[in-house]
């Protein structure tokens, strides 16, 4: 498909396109944002047909005839009752905070590079989210060692 040139390398963070016609979303449109805070949000057309590349999606429920292409985020979070960001599963379970696998591999190759203190600033701050988590009733947030395990 060719690069849908209207939509492509832009920021349409929140927006719900579903009053556009589905033709004007046909191509590949690359390098957007179409993000959004609540999941399974209904962003564009039902009869859209397009693909998308390096794109933002998540929270976006897609139409069934858009094709996501390598690089695209599609993750599905939200806030939780701690305050922070989880990633939720497809009925909203809480599974894991947005950052922890940030912490957990960062913390895994300061290790690996001969750096444990500031790898144990990454265990402090998962170790912090994980108290701020268990507080409010939610999964614990999984630590490096136990991820090595």
């Amino acid at each position: 498909m060719d690069m849908n040139k209207e939509w492509s390398f832009g920021d349409f963070t929140g927006m719900v396109l579903l009053g556009y016609p589905p033709e004007s979303f046909v191509g590949r449109i690359v390098g957007s944002c179409f993000a959004h805070e609540t999941p399974n949000t209904e962003v564009f057309p039902p009869e859209t047909v397009c693909e998308f590349e390096r794109c933002n999606l998540d929270n976006v429920k897609l139409p069934p005839g858009c094709v996501v292409l390598g690089d695209c985020s599609k993750r599905r979070c939200c806030a939780q009752a701690d305050g922070e960001d989880w990633l939720v599963d497809v009925a909203g379970k809480p599974l894991d905070h947005v950052h922890a696998a940030f912490y957990r591999d960062k913390a895994t190759r300061l290790r690996a590079a001969g750096r444990p203190t500031d790898a144990a600033k990454m265990d402090a701050k998962l170790a912090e989210l994980d108290v701020k988590a268990r507080a409010a009733g939610l999964p614990a947030v999984v630590a490096v060692d136990e991820v090595i395990r």
